[in-house]
């Protein structure tokens, strides 16, 4: 059993922390920002550690992006390479109480579009409170620092504060609901007015979320993940009150232990954004996207800490605004080792 929540844990790295990225509306799409993982993917009473640790882990993969750029008209392929490394730490107060602190920084190269570059520099700082026998209170401060080197105006920094409660309903059995606060700050973004006329000052953004986790032993060897997202999305960006908005984001994920060291995921989301004025080209209704990905991957342990792995993603986004329907196709392999 714990073998599998080590799996667990590490697949859920890699399915929020590994994926690629692409831009639209010069807006990142990266999964990291809003980083989800695990600390603890199923347990039967969480606890505080008894003695305090440190993880270390890194990542090589190599693959290839369909449409880089999520673009309608003129999707460009193109192959890449994605590199991660990351610590974290956790330090027991007492029984009930810990401390915990991370760090890990993502890379990826395009061969062919080097605007879609990027480097980030996500951080994280908690303590994790035990308040019952089977209930975890968590509270998380996440500093998040995002370069394009080719994309002035999509680099940003991101603050994101969050709170959170973890109920163990059994052994087989978790839930987590979560709140956060964040602000996204483009240091080279001007904002305009709903003239588009340029102001004093650069874009903010600030979005409240709140996502209810799911966990569960279906049998001793599948384990079943849902999750279901709402947030809300304002800009000080003015011009057409381009990015306010609210979305409904539902995501699924299965995991089948084939042995002891083969393992196969599978996964699915679906994400509905109304926008709150944004019109489509002909004025006459607000923009509304609907957006389908599925996914899968292959995992095989060579030793405890090195692990090799193919992923497959597919995204189609269905839109009433002609240029925001497009899809995309991912396939990536590479080797994840952990310390």
């Amino acid at each position: 059993m714990m073998k599998r929540l080590s799996a667990i844990i590490f697949i859920s790295m890699i399915l929020h922390g590994s994926s690629i990225f692409a831009l639209s509306d010069v807006e990142l799409r990266y999964p990291t920002v809003e980083i989800a993982k695990d600390e603890e993917a199923l347990t039967a009473v969480r606890k505080a550690a008894q003695k305090p640790s440190i993880n270390m882990s890194a990542s090589l993969l190599f693959g290839y992006d369909d449409n880089a750029r999520l673009d309608h008209y003129d999707g460009v392929g193109s192959m890449f390479f994605q590199e991660a490394v990351g610590i974290s730490g956790k330090y027991p107060i007492n029984d009930t109480l810990a401390i915990r602190g991370s760090y890990d920084l993502t890379s990826i190269n395009y061969f062919r579009t080097s605007d879609t570059n990027l480097m980030d520099n996500l951080f994280d700082v908690g303590i994790d409170k035990k308040i019952a026998d089977n209930i975890t209170w968590s509270l998380d401060y996440r500093p998040d620092i995002v370069d394009l080197p080719h994309n002035e105006l999509g680099k940003y920094t991101e603050h994101l504060f969050e709170t959170s409660l973890r109920h163990d309903i059994s052994k087989r059995i978790y839930q987590k609901i979560t709140y956060g606060l964040s602000t996204k700050h483009y240091p080279k973004w001007p904002i305009r007015n709903n003239g588009g006329v340029f102001k004093f000052g650069k874009r903010n953004d600030l979005r409240n979320t709140v996502t209810h986790r799911l966990g569960l032993y279906l049998t001793d060897n599948i384990f079943l993940k849902e999750e279901n997202e709402f947030y809300y999305n304002y800009s000080n960006e003015q011009y057409l009150e381009y990015y306010d908005c609210t979305s409904f984001i539902t995501r699924t994920t299965l995991i089948h232990f084939t042995t002891k060291k083969l393992y196969e995921v599978a996964n699915f989301s679906y994400q509905y954004t109304p926008y709150t004025k944004r019109t489509i080209s002909d004025e006459q209704e607000k923009q509304r996207d609907n957006i389908f990905t599925f996914g899968g991957s292959i995992f095989y342990d060579f030793t405890t800490n090195v692990t090799v792995g193919t992923n497959f993603n597919y995204k189609k986004s269905f839109s009433n605004e002609g240029v925001n329907n497009y899809y995309d196709f991912i396939v990536s392999s590479g080797i994840y080792c952990r310390f």
